[in-house]
């Protein structure tokens, strides 16, 4: 091997002035340069797999020096330079310009005699460059890109077997040039395809893509924890074994209506019922996509659990009929109770009296129902209003009593104080109206839900630095199946209480919001059959040291 190693002349200058003939333009330059640069492989650094190529080329033809060189717009640049410690010449003077225009391998075997290189700066200067050979390397599209050269200080002449060896080294050149841009492909799709599923398994709905037998091939997170089956096992799988046959009828009905019809994208009729991988039912939403891929149909189902939303719409449904019903009773008797009024002599006071009273608890009725929408419609919004300060508890709890007593004799249920802290002890940080809201509503909710001759308790006690105000009752107690939903709103255990009367199911939604606010909390504790307790917790405050807000 010549481990003769060259210099390149270090200034520029005497390029320009030069008068060599400067290689065309080729036609297809555009697309040539595009075909370059989507390799990626311009001022990388140096590889093994190119240099092994370039030194096989100086031992096997004797030659100082070997190139595999790249023709950008402007430079010939060297991805490997054996013999030669330059990386890139300016494109006007190289040898690889012409070569680049060969579909054979481009031999000078005497530049200086060469009427295109004789007065070449490379030739005429210090390098003394005498011999070259290229073979040129092309893109996957035909296209040149640049050689495998070789260079000698020497003229020489190149036998047929030496071209033949020649094109064979280029042929492998060649080759990992463009098993480079492959591998970069590869990289650029696992990449892309690493985005994908990111971007699938972050989605909130299934999504699951098939074929037109219906195997699967693309199955995200959201289905896997849908359906209980993970991606593994279910690509190549059918989608049968998902979906019910009604699903999968409805389905292949969507299926050949987007092939008949050539749309991309439309909706199965709403609320499908499918099964989890719990065994349990829900219903779902599902949108089914066409894309056509070399001429063959894939099909995408986005699929979407809306089981709370349909029994939102149920409670919402409920509520309008409550509300409805809620309204309409005591207009009703307001409408009865003034038409005999309106007819009524003078002399029956006594009963204008009871109609009067009629009336006006009904006209309470309303205004209590418009303040549970109002405070329904303030919480939505965040803003239910609070004005909060340091005082004791334990007197509003008295107070919402005295407001209950009434109500709790008309249907002859006895009320009770258990003070089992001094009020002193029950000093929180809140607003008086707000929390009496709360005790008024947890005590009529008591009233209501219990027997006859039964008895409801407010307890006030002090947990370390809480205080906790209950309300108990010797009713039926919660349900099992209603407690998970009871501080939901619109949530009503039944449609009517044991006395034929019925709530908007807006009360203990509105409570709960109105103790969270105070940093507090509310919960329950019942059996069925002998009772609840529900209890609200504030954060003891201390009277000499808090501040009011």
């Amino acid at each position: 091997m010549i481990a003769v190693t060259k210099h390149l002349p270090a200034s520029e200058a005497q390029f320009r002035t030069s008068i060599m003939l400067d290689a065309p333009i080729p036609a297809d330059e555009v697309l040539r340069l595009a075909d370059l640069h989507e390799l990626s492989v311009l001022d990388t650094p140096p590889e093994p797999r190119f240099d092994r190529i370039t030194q096989a080329a100086q031992r096997l033809f004797g030659v100082p020096t070997a190139l595999v060189s790249l023709v950008d717009s402007e430079r010939q640049w060297f991805k490997s330079h054996s013999g030669l410690c330059a990386t890139e010449t300016p494109r006007n003077i190289s040898f690889c310009g012409h070569a680049i225009h060969a579909d054979r391998p481009f031999v000078i075997p005497d530049a200086s005699a060469d009427e295109r290189f004789a007065d070449n700066p490379l030739v005429a200067g210090e390098l003394h460059l005498r011999f070259y050979a290229g073979i040129p390397l092309k893109s996957r599209n035909g296209r040149a890109l640049g050689t495998l050269c070789l260079i000698d200080y020497q003229p020489r002449q190149m036998s047929a077997d030496d071209l033949l060896l020649l094109a064979d080294l280029g042929a492998w050149a060649e080759r990992e040039l463009n098993l480079r841009e492959l591998e970069a492909a590869n990289d650029l799709a696992e990449i892309s395809a690493r985005r994908l599923r990111v971007v699938l398994d972050s989605a909130a709905d299934a999504i699951i893509a098939v074929d037109e037998k219906l195997t699967i091939h693309t199955f995200n997170l959201a289905a896997a924890q849908m359906f209980g089956r993970s991606d593994s096992e279910m690509r190549g799988n059918s989608l049968a074994v998902l979906l019910p046959a009604p699903a999968i009828d409805q389905l292949m009905d969507g299926i050949r209506s987007l092939m008949a019809t050539h749309q991309l994208h439309l909706v199965l009729p709403p609320g499908l019922e499918l099964v989890s991988g719990d065994g349990s039912s829900f219903r779902a939403d599902i949108r089914l996509g066409r894309t056509d891929i070399k001429g063959r149909s894939c099909f995408t189902l986005i699929i979407r659990d809306v089981t709370a939303q349909h029994e939102l719409d149920a409670m919402k449904s409920a509520f309008v009929a409550t509300v409805s019903h809620e309204l309409r009773t005591p207009l009703t008797s307001i409408r009865g109770a003034v038409r005999l009024l309106a007819t009524m002599p003078e002399a029956q006071h006594a009963a204008r009296g009871r109609l009067l009273d009629i009336a006006d608890q009904n006209c309470t009725r309303l205004s209590q129902m418009v303040d549970d929408i109002l405070d329904l419609e303030k919480m939505a919004h965040g803003q239910l209003g609070m004005d909060r300060k340091v005082q004791q508890a334990a007197p509003w709890v008295r107070y919402a009593l005295l407001t209950m007593q009434t109500y709790a004799e008309s249907l002859g249920v006895s009320l009770r104080l258990d003070a089992q802290a001094t009020d002193a002890d029950t000093v929180c940080r809140m607003d008086n109206g707000r929390i009496t809201q709360v005790m008024v509503n947890l005590l009529s909710n008591a009233i209501k839900f219990s027997p006859r001759g039964s008895q409801v308790v407010a307890r006030i006690e002090r947990f370390g630095s809480r205080v906790r105000l209950s309300v108990i009752d010797q009713g039926a107690g919660i349900p099992d199946a209603f407690r998970p939903r009871i501080f939901q709103r619109f949530s009503q255990a039944g449609a009517q209480n044991v006395r034929g009367q019925s709530g908007s199911g807006l009360g203990l939604a509105i409570c709960k919001a109105i103790v969270e606010q105070h940093g507090g909390h509310i919960g329950f504790d019942s059996t069925v059959g002998a009772g609840s307790t529900f209890f609200i917790e504030l954060p003891h405050a201390c009277m000499e040291t808090a501040l009011p807000l």
